[in-house]
């Protein structure tokens, strides 16, 4: 007899600490001559949505600007699960030692639904000058 049914997946949103708009917003970190961090939350929420392990954190410069990115702390941990209706953080800090020069990034979570193969991604894009 075939297998059937209705597959589920992670239902996941990166939200920012403040300063986005909307889910599909870029996050400023303003103009910064120094160290200024922010901490996002991901969340895997919905009645239907499946747990979900986290394969890798990265946070990327996207552009030749001055400044840079680090990841620095936060509780999303690579190889635990993110339960259906639960978060975690990820701490971002942005370095800059001009103000004149916009730095573009990223901060992405990558990983998969509990027992599936597909990849999953959330991402946020990141603004500094």
């Amino acid at each position: 007899m075939p297998l059937t049914g209705t597959g589920v997946a992670p239902n996941l949103a990166l939200d920012c600490p403040s300063g986005c708009a909307n889910a599909g917003s870029t996050y400023s970190f303003g103009n910064v001559n120094g160290n200024v961090s922010a901490t996002f939350t991901l969340s895997n929420s919905g009645a239907t949505a499946a747990p979900f392990v986290i394969g890798g954190i990265t946070v990327t410069k996207t552009n030749a600007g001055n400044g840079s990115y680090a990841k620095s702390g936060g509780t999303c941990v690579v190889g635990n699960t993110l339960a259906v209706g639960a978060t975690c953080t990820i701490g971002v800090t942005f370095t800059s030692t001009s103000t004149n020069s916009t730095t573009t990034g990223t901060v992405s979570v990558t990983g998969s639904g509990v027992g599936v193969r597909t990849t999953y991604t959330a991402t946020r894009n990141l603004t500094g000058a």
